[in-house]
């Protein structure tokens, strides 16, 4: 009897701590599990807070582009691409562009760029006339600053004008409409390796600071 009561003691103690473990792993589980679910709960929190802010700025910029012009244009915006195309059209015909009349050059709406019957201009102009184009639009850009509000820094620079061998005439032209610059207060800066002499001749009529350099502008240093 005394071994068979000792052994329901031993059974009864197994008993006793098998089920305080089972206990004790159920409350670390919940203890997790209610963890997980607290950090859950903040991670909503703070994205409800960023969905709120996010909400706010879209309502804002509906407003903002409620405000906006249909075509995405101000009639000020309008107003200096019809005075670029002028400008453009007027140098171009200075300065000799004879690949298609120069009165069908336009600026467009929507690239900013020149362009005739609504398509951008493309290889169809002959290479002195591609340079006669960008002399004619680079400066209108400098002259629209003139009398428009624009981010235009009032400054352009030529960097050998004449790599195409465009006629003589054009490139004193174009010596002669930069030098208008100057009673605005703006600077056009022109780098040529043109013939001295006939560089000179061209600027002798025009009010201008000439820099001339016998040697390479840039060297190496002794």
């Amino acid at each position: 009897m005394l071994r068979v009561w000792r052994t329901r003691e031993k059974f009864r103690s197994y008993s006793v701590v098998h089920s305080s473990i089972a206990v004790l792993e159920q409350r670390i589980r919940a203890e997790a599990r209610l963890s997980g679910l607290e950090d859950a709960l903040q991670r909503f929190e703070l994205q409800k807070s960023t969905l709120t802010t996010l909400a706010k700025q879209h309502a804002e910029l509906l407003s903002a582009r409620s405000e906006l012009p249909a075509d995405r244009l101000t009639d000020r915006d309008r107003a200096k691409l019809v005075l670029m195309g002028e400008l453009v059209r007027e140098q171009a015909a200075s300065y000799g562009f004879s690949t298609f009349p120069p009165s069908e050059l336009e600026i467009s709406h929507e690239s900013y760029r020149p362009q005739r019957e609504g398509f951008e201009i493309g290889f169809e102009m002959s290479a002195s006339d591609t340079i006669r184009l960008k002399w004619a639009y680079q400066l209108a850009l400098l002259e629209v600053a003139r009398t428009a509000e624009t981010h235009h820094a009032g400054l352009v620079i030529f960097d050998e004008p004449q790599q195409q061998k465009t006629a003589k005439i054009s490139f004193k032209k174009l010596l002669d409409r930069a030098a208008l610059a100057r009673a605005s207060r703006q600077q056009v800066i022109f780098a040529t390796s043109e013939d001295r002499d006939q560089l000179e001749a061209f600027l002798s009529d025009i009010d201008c600071h000439f820099l001339a350099f016998d040697t390479p502008i840039v060297r190496r240093v002794a």
